[in-house]
């Protein structure tokens, strides 16, 4: 089930991810349309200002043309009427006057002659304007024909782009649904995986001190031990002892009995109580097995005898009574210094024997608790080490997907993989590159340009992003290396990435600048003192754009 869950997410983040960069595509297109059509808008309304302009100053021109042709009838009437009048005065007898008035009417007629010469070359000159701005006009028709043309292609075009996008958008919005849904069912599962990885440190931390303890007490055992065999060799010895002295003081007794019941005369100094007791004991010996209960019989007869014996003996020091025999005596001598180790040492003994029996006990129970809870420890590690295995190859699989991806647009075309270099020694593997740019062979990192090297760590960091999103990201200066057709395509990988995460960067790089919503530059002032000061780059472009379409409609 991770499995199926983590290949479902890395499949629609990869989806995610190309639906998002169709839709830049799409805007950016759509963007550029209505860049083009607001243009196009621009140059028709020109067209038809200039069109207007262009009827009007023919209208003018024509006015003016109609004017001077009634001015060059004029002048054809008057220069008629002034020949008329100069051939009447030739005519005229008054040959004085008549040169006089000749002259004059002469001068009359070169007069309006030339003006009238004048105003043909100013006809003929509106004229030539006059078809000029018909020439004019029909380029102008043309021209806001084509715009016209243009602006409704550019109107259809738009539209259908406003659809695209649109559907586009929705598709985003979908995948991006099920994106966040599945990095969601991803974040929980990390969680859980952090939680276990925590709850293995804090195991692993109570098993170090658990194995400590248990070590103290296996030494504490040890020592224990050490002590104990020669308590047990040393209670075994008094044991063995101790039955050999209840055998011989039940022989004694039982002999001692019977010589009782033969000896009347030892009988006769004995009280009827202690001879009972003594021959029935006789018959009423334990059995073989039963140790304590012969011990408790020996004990018993032993000490009515000694008290018997010693009160017997004061008594015949004080009355000079006879004493009894003297190798009964030595019998209970003998008896009374066998009985004396036994109530000295035995007791003790038995007890100490019995704490350290309790002792060894228990420190066996809780061997046993510390075996079992390291055992179930050591489980559950092995139970971890499974999970971030696994976890761990569905990662750098999705890693691998996204990088050799992401490779291919930064480079366009080439391909690149990401593999583990595994020795076989180290449990922690590290990571090798091997790419390919594009009319390139195959080869390590290491013996790739500086720019190349820069593009691959760049698609590399892209597609670990890709894996495991972040919501802010500062990037310090990677675009130094790359020229200016990468920089190009490393700023619409920026631009992409900016979609899902805020994007920082630190750079020198114009191409870089182009692509960012807003600048921030810190510079110096007269007064030493640092300034920061920001710009905000699609207003200052909608400005200017703006300003530039009012220009050309105002032109």
């Amino acid at each position: 089930a991770t499995e199926r869950l983590r290949t479902a997410a890395a499949s629609l983040r990869s989806e995610a991810i190309v639906a998002a960069g169709t839709l830049a595509s799409a805007e950016t297109r759509l963007a550029q349309g209505r860049g083009a059509e607001v243009s196009t808008r621009a140059a028709l309304r020109a067209a038809e200002s200039a069109r207007a302009e262009a009827e009007r100053r023919r209208d003018a021109v024509r006015r003016s043309t109609s004017e001077r042709a009634e001015r060059i009838a004029r002048l054809d009437a008057a220069v008629s009427a002034a020949q008329t009048r100069l051939n009447e005065i030739a005519l005229t007898p008054e040959q004085a006057v008549a040169t006089d008035a000749a002259a004059q009417w002469r001068a009359r007629v070169e007069e309006l002659t030339a003006r009238r010469a004048d105003l043909a070359t100013a006809v003929e000159t509106d004229r030539a304007a006059l078809r000029t701005w018909e020439l004019a006009r029909a380029r102008g028709d043309a021209t806001v024909a084509g715009a016209s043309t243009r602006i409704t292609r550019a109107a259809e075009e738009r539209g259908a782009l406003e659809t695209r996008v649109a559907n586009l958008r929705a598709q985003l919005a979908e995948q991006s649904g099920l994106a966040t849904a599945a990095r969601a069912a991803a974040a929980q599962r990390e969680e859980s995986v952090q939680a276990k990885a925590a709850l293995q440190v804090e195991i692993e931390s109570e098993i170090a001190t658990d194995e400590e303890a248990k070590r103290g007490l296996r030494s504490r055992e040890q020592q224990l031990d050490e002590a104990l065999r020669p308590l047990e060799r040393d209670a075994q010895a008094v044991e063995f002892e101790r039955e050999r002295f209840i055998e011989e003081l039940s022989g004694d007794l039982a002999a001692f009995g019977r010589r009782l019941s033969e000896d009347a005369r030892l009988a006769a100094g004995i009280p009827v109580s202690l001879r009972t007791t003594a021959t029935a004991d006789e018959a009423e010996v334990p059995a073989e097995g039963d140790t304590a209960a012969r011990e408790g019989l020996a004990r018993q007869q032993a000490a009515a005898l000694a008290v018997y014996w010693e009160g017997q003996h004061a008594a015949s020091e004080r009355a000079s009574l006879v004493a009894p025999d003297p190798e009964e005596l030595r019998a209970l001598e003998r008896l009374r210094r066998k009985i004396g180790p036994l109530e000295a040492g035995g007791a003790s003994i038995v007890m100490e024997h019995q704490e350290l029996r309790a002792r060894l006990e228990s420190l066996e129970v809780q061997t046993r608790d510390l075996d079992g809870a390291i055992e179930k420890a050591a489980t559950l590690m092995r139970e971890l080490d499974l999970l971030v295995e696994s976890t761990f190859a569905e990662q750098f699989t999705a890693l691998q997907t996204t990088f050799a991806s992401n490779f291919q647009l930064l480079f366009g075309g080439g391909d690149a993989q990401l593999r583990l270099a595994d020795d076989g020694e180290s449990r922690r593997p590290g990571v090798e590159i091997d790419a390919r740019p594009p009319l390139k062979r195959r080869q390590q990192l290491s013996l790739l340009s500086g720019g190349e090297r820069a593009l691959t760590g760049v698609a590399l960091l892209l597609g670990m992003l890709a894996v495991r999103p972040l919501p802010f990201v500062v990037l310090d200066e990677v675009d130094a290396a790359l020229d200016e057709a990468n920089v190009t395509r490393f700023g619409d990988a920026i631009r992409e990435l900016s979609e899902r995460t805020q994007v920082v960067v630190i750079t020198h790089n114009r191409g870089t600048v182009e692509v960012a919503d807003s600048l921030w530059g810190v510079t110096v002032g007269e007064d030493a003192a640092s300034r920061v000061f920001g710009l905000r780059l699609d207003e200052a472009k909608r400005i200017a754009d703006q300003a530039r379409a009012e220009r050309e409609a105002a032109r």
